[in-house]
């Protein structure tokens, strides 16, 4: 299990992206000492867990012990992750949204993802803290598909009242707003960046 503390606002996050086999039982008993611990010597701390499935899957399991989640939205991972350099490998379908295929041949869509993120939809409405801790793309993704993918991710979650966090990256694929060195998108400086 991964920490981060952030000392401003007295949050703790835990594990980071679990992993796609995190179990929601084994999560539980993993986080569940950790959270008593918290509470017996901080009790108004926030205590975020991301959720399963790279932090894609609501974790219901969690919600008796009183803490938030964060989900992470980089589906279809075929369009988010389009040709970056840790997934060389793989046979790229051509990045578009709505998309005709993942990597496993499904076509994806609002409809698809609001259906998948339904999830998290009702964990809300349980009273669990939402918020989109990760979402964005690859700067090989061409800049219209892009921005046409984002819109819907953020009107939805914006729907269900979730706010969220670009995630960025520097390095030989880039993601994020500032310094994704697009060749699609015209620039302006900002405080020594692009």
């Amino acid at each position: 299990t991964k920490l981060a503390a952030d000392t401003i606002t007295g949050s703790l996050r835990f594990a980071n992206s679990g992993s796609e086999a995190t179990q929601a039982a084994i999560y539980r008993q993993v986080v569940s000492p950790a959270v008593e611990a918290i509470r017996r010597t901080s009790p108004a701390r926030i205590v975020i867990a991301d959720g399963a499935g790279a932090g894609n899957l609501a974790v219901p399991e969690l919600v008796p012990l009183g803490i938030e989640q964060s989900v992470h939205c980089y589906i279809p991972g075929s369009l988010s992750h389009y040709r970056v350099d840790w997934m060389r490998d793989r046979e790229w379908p051509d990045p578009a949204w709505p998309a005709p295929a993942d990597f496993d041949g499904y076509p994806w869509d609002r409809e698809r993802l609001e259906l998948f993120y339904s999830p998290w939809k009702t964990l809300i409405e349980q009273g669990v803290g939402v918020h989109l801790g990760e979402t964005g793309g690859s700067n090989h993704v061409p800049h219209p598909v892009f921005l046409a993918w984002l819109r819907d991710v953020l009107e939805l979650f914006k729907g269900m009242g979730v706010g969220w966090a670009l995630w960025d990256f520097i390095g030989e694929s880039r993601f994020g707003i500032l310094d994704t060195q697009r060749a699609d998108v015209k620039y302006e400086d900002w405080h020594g960046h692009r």
